[in-house]
C-alpha cells in the first residue's frame, strides 16, 4: 500500500497501488457468439470480426468484435466498461487507428453460428 496525504483533512489514508499487468480479457468471442445470436432474432445488421490487435505498443493477441455502422462494441468497453466509450463504443476509425488490428476476419451471424457448430468453440477460427 501507498499512502498519501489528504489535503483537506491532512490525514493520511492508504491507497491501493494497482498494477495492471494483464489485460481485461477472455470474453470477447463469447460476447461476439451472443451478440450474433441475437442479430439473428432480431434482424440487426451486424458484422462480427476477428483480428489480433496491438495493446501496450507492440504485443498482439486475438480479439472480437461486433461493427455496426461506424460503431465498434467488445466485451471491454461494453459489459466490462473499460474505456471512454463504455456502454456505446468506439468509433470505428478510432478504434482501427488505436489497436491497429491485423489478419481481420469479418462474419455474418449466420456464419458465427456455423462455424461454432463445426470448429465446437467461438473462435478464432482463421
Amino acid at each position: 500500500m501507498t499512502y498519501r496525504t489528504n489535503r483537506k483533512t491532512k490525514g493520511k489514508f492508504k491507497v491501493p497501488t494497482i498494477k495492471l499487468e494483464t489485460i481485461p480479457s477472455g470474453e470477447c468471442f463469447d460476447y461476439t457468439f451472443k451478440r450474433a445470436l441475437q442479430a439473428i432474432k432480431t434482424d440487426e445488421p451486424i458484422t462480427i470480426v476477428h483480428a489480433n490487435v496491438v495493446f501496450w505498443g507492440s504485443h498482439q493477441y486475438p480479439h472480437a468484435w461486433v461493427e455496426n455502422d461506424n460503431l465498434v462494441q467488445d466485451w471491454q468497453t461494453m459489459i466490462l466498461g473499460t474505456s471512454n466509450f463504455s456502454g456505446v463504443g468506439w468509433d470505428k476509425e478510432l478504434f482501427y487507428k488505436n489497436f491497429t488490428p491485423t489478419h481481420i476476419q469479418r462474419y455474418t451471424p449466420e456464419q458465427v453460428m456455423k462455424n461454432t457448430f463445426t470448429y465446437k468453440h467461438m473462435g478464432p477460427w482463421a
